[in-house]
C-alpha cells in the first residue's frame, strides 16, 4: 500500500533486488501450464487494475490495464518484454484519493478485496524450496 499526495495504491511488486523472486517469475512464465494459471489469475482482476513493469511511485504510461488480461496472445507478447535484474515487476490498483472505495465506511472492505486478489499472485511467483522454477528461463534445465 501506498498513499501520495495525488492517489492510494495496493499494489504487488517484485523489485530487480529480489533475484530469486525474479528469477522464478521468468522461468515460471515459460511453462505453458503455470503461465496458464498465472494469466487465470490475471483474469480474476478487474479492469481498473494494472500490471507493468517500471520503477517509481506514480502510474506509468507503460502498462497493461485489466481488459487485456482475458487475451493470452497479448499477455505472451507484453511478458516478453519483461527483463530480470532490470524491471520492477507490478500488478496493483490505483484510486484517486476522492474514490468513494477509500471512504472510512468502504476502505477496510475494500483493501481486503484486493489483498484477496494480489495473495494468490504473490503466491504463485513466490521462490521456495518447493517453488523453484528460476532456472527453466536461463536454458538451464
Amino acid at each position: 500500500m501506498r498513499l501520495s499526495d495525488s492517489c492510494f495504491t495496493v499494489e504487488f511488486i517484485i523489485s530487480p533486488d529480489a533475484w530469486y523472486d525474479q528469477q522464478n517469475a521468468q522461468g515460471k512464465l515459460t511453462v505453458a501450464r503455470h503461465r496458464s494459471e498465472f494469466y487465470s489469475l490475471l483474469q480474476k482482476l478487474s479492469e481498473a487494475h494494472y500490471m507493468g513493469f517500471w520503477q517509481g511511485t506514480h502510474l506509468s504510461d507503460m502498462h497493461l490495464n485489466g481488459k487485456f488480461f482475458p487475451h493470452p496472445r497479448i499477455l505472451n507478447e507484453w511478458m516478453s518484454t519483461f527483463h530480470p535484474h532490470a524491471d520492477w515487476f507490478r500488478i496493483g490498483k490505483h484510486y484517486i484519493l476522492d474514490d468513494e472505495s477509500l471512504s472510512s465506511e468502504a476502505i477496510v472492505a475494500e483493501l481486503i478485496e484486493q489483498f484477496e486478489l494480489l495473495y494468490p499472485i504473490y503466491k504463485f511467483f513466490l521462490w521456495t524450496s518447493g517453488n523453484n522454477f528460476r532456472e527453466f528461463g536461463d536454458g538451464k534445465s
